[in-house]
């Protein structure tokens, strides 16, 4: 009898916590695409620009590379279906390439931890090689940085392969 009480809770206990949702983080609080937001990532600075452009399914803001020579620069969606590239701009070619039908997704609206984002490229769409990109929500921690300490900080992984070999990135 006491085995079967026990086997009672276990499966109640099972039941009540397997239903209740992980977690989820909202990640336009995280990645803040906002016009005037500056990104600093190892040396590389990056503003989020005024501009924006309407492609066949989305509107994306301008990302700009500020600290070297870049011809494409990258348009960001963030909203309801996740954070985007959902197009680039050419500046040799003055052409703008609509990725809006299957975007690059580098998260979903809300993700939990351990939840990842993948996207296969094809070859010939933004570079002669076909390229995956991988973003993995790892973690939640404290930052202490010259700037202060940060609570809340998600870790992300990022792997990028292309033709030339695996890119690793954290954020």
């Amino acid at each position: 009898m006491r085995s079967t009480t026990l086997f009672k809770v276990m499966v109640v206990f099972f039941i009540v916590f397997a239903s209740i949702p992980a977690h989820a983080y909202t990640m336009a609080n995280y990645w803040a695409f906002n016009e005037g937001n500056i990104w600093v990532y190892d040396r590389d600075l990056q503003l989020m620009g005024s501009e924006t452009h309407l492609f066949s399914k989305y509107t994306g803001r301008l990302l700009i590379q500020l600290t070297g020579f870049y011809d494409t620069h990258p348009f960001v969606y963030s909203g309801s279906e996740g954070v985007m590239v959902v197009g680039m701009y050419i500046a040799d070619t003055k052409q703008f390439i609509d990725f809006s039908a299957t975007p690059i997704k580098i998260s979903n609206a809300e993700m939990n931890i351990g939840e990842s984002v993948t996207n296969n490229i094809p070859a010939g769409v933004i570079d002669e090689e076909a390229i995956s990109i991988t973003v993995n929500l790892e973690a939640v921690e404290t930052v202490t940085v010259p700037a202060g300490t940060y609570h809340d900080v998600l870790r992300m992984k990022i792997y990028i392969v292309d033709g030339v070999g695996t890119c690793l990135l954290y954020t």
